[in-house]
């Protein structure tokens, strides 16, 4: 009789405690639907980062439908834009172009919103890098080596002393006999370079980018070629 009253008690408290867990779920339940449930809108798929000239362009892609607006923080949060979303196909990427920064490695963090600017999406954090007069000062010239005019045909041969890196070319300006203004784009690497009819005014001067895919292009100040 001792044993199955015991038994008789065990299966009671069993009971009790089913019944004590299962109120404590259903008041916790009441709770998360009177606050409702919390919808995070998506954050951008992918992000990519083009370096400038105190300026960085920011390409993001997204796919939630339910973002129409974005903000960016950098400099530990700080400084920011906000945006909204503009229409778009699912898979077209959005431009943002971020200006005045200061120069060096940044940090952005990218959150995406909805229509009421509320929701907001988990950060997407990526890095780039701002360039302004710090690189512009250490950039050089390209050297020429000799300069030539051959009296009789009139060509100007100059000839360089190799190429530099991140070079991208250089720029001459000049005027011919007519007094009619030419300016020429050539190649980093080419060597030497012909020019035909120059009179007067010859100076180059030496284009850079920082990064292979930076939005602007650093120019040296232009330098003058003899032509005596």
């Amino acid at each position: 009789m001792k044993l199955k009253s015991y038994l008789t008690q065990i299966a009671w408290g069993a009971i009790l405690l089913m019944a004590v867990s299962c109120s404590d779920m259903n008041e916790l339940h009441d709770v998360y639907l009177q606050n409702g449930e919390t919808i995070y809108t998506g954050r951008v798929d992918s992000v990519k980062v083009f370096a400038g000239n105190e300026r960085v362009l920011l390409r993001y892609w997204i796919s939630d439908a339910k973002a129409k607006n974005i903000v960016v923080y950098w400099l530990s949060r700080t400084d920011s834009v906000k945006l909204g979303i503009p229409e778009k196909q699912v898979n077209d990427s959005v431009d943002v172009y971020i200006n005045e920064l200061p120069e060096g490695s940044l940090y952005f963090e990218i959150f995406t919103l909805n229509k009421d600017m509320k929701n907001r999406s988990v950060p997407f954090e990526i890095g780039g890098s701002v360039y302004g007069s710090k690189y512009q000062s250490t950039l050089l010239n390209r050297t020429i080596k000799t300069i030539n005019k051959d009296p009789a045909t009139g060509i100007l041969t100059i000839t360089w002393v190799g190429s530099i890196e991140k070079s991208v070319g250089c720029e001459i300006e000049y005027t011919d006999d007519n007094g009619t203004s030419y300016a020429k784009r050539i190649p980093p690497k080419e060597n030497p370079t012909i020019l035909q009819n120059v009179a007067g005014n010859l100076r180059y001067r030496t284009l850079f980018l920082p990064e292979e895919t930076a939005i602007d292009t650093f120019y040296t100040g232009f330098r003058p070629i003899p032509l005596n």
